[in-house]
């Protein structure tokens, strides 16, 4: 099946917003007007096409200088794991690093094997300059008690200044 990234725009919006309540419970879906200024403000927002559909999705926001926070990679569950969330991030760390970003990421236990992967974040151009483990900290807002990883992604060139965090 072929699979293809492009970057999303507002014209996404409708199918991201069906695509989040397929794939999370509805205490963790993101509201319209969240996804709208997500799309709106960043540039690093990418989905993945399989089949000629929506298949995934990656969000991010941005802030005014060299931070950039990875707000969300999602997958439908009939297209998960068949290698089009790395298709994701390729896509996306090659942006964010063509722009020399630093990339915020806090990490449930199901992303964490991916992000904490010296290696895979190393072949994207990035290293890991922080990981913090945060006991409860994923989803506070909906009182929902999961553990977390925080965790500052940097260019590798910038491995050895973890101040940047």
């Amino acid at each position: 099946m072929k699979s293809e990234v492009s970057r999303l725009t507002l014209s996404d919006l409708d199918r991201i917003e069906e695509m989040d309540k397929q794939i999370y419970p509805s205490e963790f879906q993101e509201t319209r007007e969240t996804i709208e200024t997500i799309l709106r403000e960043g540039e690093f927002n990418f989905g993945v096409y399989a089949g000629g559909v929506l298949a995934g999705y990656i969000l991010c926001e941005q802030d005014l200088g060299r931070k950039v926070y990875l707000y969300d990679i999602a997958i439908l569950p009939a297209w998960q794991h068949q290698g089009l969330s790395k298709l994701l991030l390729q896509a996306y760390f090659a942006a964010v690093l063509n722009k020399d970003h630093i990339v915020r990421v806090v990490c449930r236990d199901t992303s964490y094997p991916i992000f904490s992967d010296e290696k895979r974040m190393n072949s994207y151009g990035y290293t890991i300059a922080e990981d913090v483990f945060e006991p409860d900290g994923y989803f506070a807002r909906c009182s929902i008690h999961e553990d977390s990883h925080a965790m500052i992604l940097v260019p590798a060139k910038d491995k050895k200044d973890t101040s940047l965090s």
